[in-house]
């Protein structure tokens, strides 16, 4: 017999014996007693429950059994408690301190519970706080449904889930094994479970929670404040655990400080930032905003914005960026370029940057990069290092700087500027551009806006596109443009080579810069004259004195009056242009001279003269180095005895080349040449006339002339005079003297010798007769003819 069965037996045998003894000894009926079962130390088996309890009773009419301080075992759950009874359908009732512990890691604790074995439900509506410590949840509801597996759980009013530190009630919540999601509905508020100053509270329509995924989501509009901050959205996913949300659609923020509406917020797992997703549109009771996207370092209290920025304050303020980071303490904006300029504007005041901070507090802006700044007044400051008071609306310039008024442009270090006075201090080296683009660089200044005056002691530059002028205490007017340069006063142009000294310089917007007692170099050109003006809109220098110059290069020297000289052209121009050098002089009324080419273009009165030949003209061109004349129009050139007259032509000194249109060659002596044009030698003095040509000379009073299509003449030089030696006429050539006629294909007269040759198919006329033959020659001396081969004599009768 087991020691339970003995026990029963034993005490089953003392109740009946108490049960008979009472009955008989009151005098009562014996059905009236109880019968009683008490066991200690108890462990109860059935087909139903495991049970170890500290006391068992079982009532054994009522075929129930009670435990006291019990644990029992059913379908696997664990359930404890200080009573637990078994009533005679095998169903549980539990009181007191009850625990139960389902397979699937979750555990519950009520003060009440029954559990309906037919149906295998646990019930409780006594407040039953439901954990799964593996995934950090907690639940509580005043009524409470689920099975010995726990698969499904149902909890109702006064509903709480609270997991890592989000807290939610609500009316009810379901838990699906088999899902493994917590469906929490009806009245949802969000409060915080942890008392460490974090609160937070909210409302939601519904929220299901993955168990094992650890991630909470609602697909309904709900509000979130915290800290009287209030944040509405219709999405939203969390991971509480890992401190992990997103939120989207109809996104809002609202504050007593600001609201905004956005695209999403999203909080990743490890990280301390909550990004917010744009386009971001917000405002508060003093500034507007707009901007692509947001990041809240939750650590340092900082607000990373970027794309788009747009912040617009109540009184105007303007500041657009690509990227701010706000700092919540000190209310600092740093903005920052990414591309596009950061620009702050407010008050008739415009900045542009790569970046710079706002002080929300009191409106100032401090710029620490390259900025482009601009008054009320419209003047512009640029630099690196500019504070800008928003109370006395003044900026403050430091280091280097480019400050420009509608009048003029400076650059310098430390501006100091009174508005006032409208005086300007340059305390240090700058640079200076007036209006009409007069450039002066000096070592200080000042400047009076009102007067336009400027005034400059010590050494000062005076800087053009292309030249550099030197000089002593400036004075300038920015209105009239006049001001006086103390020399000596030294112009240069590297880049097209000029340099001029003179005395004082004058200058005024009309006349250019005036200077006296000029010496200077122009392209390798050295003039001297006693004024030059320079015109630097015009790019020219103007001298109206008599100039001298030499161009040691080409060993080359001369005079010209009222002469201007283009810088840009490299070109000199003027009057009574004379050009020398040795055996060379070459002299017009008007002259054009190209320094760079070396050539001159001359007009009127022009005369060149080379060695033992003149050349004039009221038109040519002359290239000084080759010493070459182009003759567009009627020229005379005389060489020697001869002078040849022409249309037009050229010359060529150096190789002695001659090309003349129209050409008429005479000498004293009588001798005429004239054709369509010639070629000539004046070095081997050989001329090359050129069809239609004609000739004549004169021999002892007697003419004689010449024809054809192509004729030469050589010339011979005696006693330093020129005269034509020989003449060959070719193509169809003709010869007359008298009543003489000589024609052939080809003729030579010899001056020296006095005789005619004729060849091809010769004719020779006269009033005698005719002769023909191959060959002829004739003197015109002794008027003797002899012909050569298959002659033919024809006298007149």
């Amino acid at each position: 017999m087991t020691k339970k069965a003995w026990i029963y037996s034993g005490v089953g045998a003392v109740v009946l014996v108490a049960g008979y003894f009472n009955y008989f000894g009151e005098d009562k009926k014996l059905d009236t007693l109880k019968k009683v079962i008490e066991t200690s130390n108890a462990i109860y088996k059935s087909a139903d429950y495991f049970v170890e309890a500290k006391k068992q009773i079982d009532y054994v009419d009522d075929k129930e059994t009670k435990f006291e301080i019990a644990k029992a075992v059913v379908k696997g759950m664990a359930l404890s408690g200080d009573n637990v009874v078994i009533d005679k359908l095998r169903n549980l009732v539990l009181k007191n301190n009850i625990l139960g512990v389902s397979e699937n890691g979750w555990k519950f604790n009520t003060s009440e519970l029954r559990y309906n074995k037919s149906t295998d439900e646990i019930i409780s509506e006594a407040g039953v706080s439901a954990i799964n410590e593996k995934k950090g949840i907690h639940l509580e509801g005043k009524k409470f449904l689920t099975t010995t597996s726990m698969s499904h759980i149902l909890l109702e009013n006064g509903v709480k889930f609270e997991v890592g530190q989000a807290g939610l009630r609500g009316e009810k919540a379901e838990y699906d094994d088999s899902t493994k999601k917590i469906l929490l509905s009806g009245n949802i508020e969000l409060y915080n479970p942890q008392k460490d100053g974090k609160e937070f509270r909210g409302k939601f329509g519904n929220m299901i929670y993955d168990v094992e995924k650890g991630r909470g989501e609602t697909s309904l509009p709900f509000e979130i404040i915290y800290k009287e901050t209030i944040l509405n959205a219709e999405k939203m996913d969390f991971h509480p655990e890992e401190n992990e949300f997103h939120l989207e659609q109809n996104v809002k923020i609202t504050s007593k400080e600001y609201n905004a509406n956005l695209l999403a917020i999203d909080k990743k797992a490890g990280e301390d930032f909550i990004t917010f997703v744009g386009p971001i549109r917000g405002q508060n009771e003093e500034y507007t905003y707009s901007m692509n996207r947001a990041v809240y370092d939750t650590v340092k209290k900082e607000i990373t914005m970027t794309g788009n920025i747009d912040i617009l304050s109540g009184k105007g303020e303007r500041i657009r960026a690509d990227r701010a980071i706000y700092h919540e303490k000190e209310k600092l904006l740093d903005v920052y370029s990414d591309g596009n300029k950061v620009t702050y504007d407010g008050s008739g005041h415009h900045i542009e940057a790569t970046s710079f901070q706002y002080d929300a507090k009191t409106g100032d802006v401090h710029v620490h990069s390259p900025y482009r700044y601009t008054n009320q007044n419209g003047d512009v400051f640029e630099g690196s290092n500019l504070e800008y008071n928003k109370a006395t609306g003044k900026a403050i310039v430091k280091g280097e700087v480019k400050y420009q008024s509608k009048d003029y442009t400076v650059k310098t270090v430390d501006l100091d500027y009174a508005r006032e006075t409208g005086v300007l201090t340059i305390a240090n080296p700058y640079s200076i551009t007036m209006k009409d683009g007069t450039n002066f660089e000096g070592k200080s200044a000042v400047y009076n806006e009102k007067t336009g005056n400027l005034v400059s002691p010590g050494s000062i530059y005076m800087v053009g596109k292309d030249y550099v002028a030197h000089g002593h205490d400036l004075k300038y007017n920015n209105n009239t443009g006049a001001g006086t340069l103390e020399g000596p006063v030294n112009l240069v142009s590297e880049t097209q080579n000029f340099n001029i000294t003179g005395d004082r310089a004058v200058f005024d917007k009309k006349n250019g810069a005036v200077m006296g007692n000029v010496k200077g170099n122009l392209q390798g050109t050295m003039i001297a004259t006693s004024k030059a003006i320079y015109k630097s809109n015009q790019k020219m220098v103007e001298l109206p004195a008599p100039i001298q110059y030499r161009n040691p290069q080409e060993n080359l020297h001369g005079t010209m009056q009222n002469g201007e000289y283009f810088v840009e052209e490299h070109r000199f121009q003027g009057k009574q242009f004379v050009a020398i050098r040795p055996g060379e002089k070459v002299s017009s009324e008007y002259a054009e001279y190209f320094t760079e080419e070396k050539r001159a273009e001359l007009i009127g009165k022009v005369r060149m003269e080379n060695a033992d030949q003149v050349v004039s003209t009221e038109k040519a061109s002359y290239e000084l180095i080759d010493k070459y004349a182009e003759l567009p129009e009627t020229f005379k050139m005389t060489k020697g005895q001869f002078v040849v007259n022409g249309a037009s032509g050229n010359v060529n000194f150096t190789t002695q080349k001659l090309f003349v249109k129209k050409p008429k060659m005479n000498s004293q002596a009588g001798e005429h040449f004239e054709a369509e044009r010639l070629e000539g030698n004046l070095k081997t003095l050989i001329m090359d006339f050129r069809d239609k040509v004609y000739g004549k000379t004169m021999q002892k009073n007697v003419l004689s002339e010449y024809r054809g299509e192509k004729a030469r003449v050589y010339l011979k030089k005696e006693q330093n005079q020129y005269r034509a030696k020989k003449l060959e006429v070719f193509e169809d050539a003709v010869f007359s003297q008298e009543d003489k006629k000589l024609r052939g294909k080809r003729g030579q007269y010899d001056f020296d010798t006095s005789l005619v040759n004729f060849y091809g198919d010769v004719s020779f006329t006269s009033k005698d007769g005719n002769i023909r033959s191959d060959e002829m020659i004739y003197n015109t001396e002794t008027k003797k003819a002899k012909a050569k081969g298959n002659v033919e004599l024809h006298y007149n009768k």
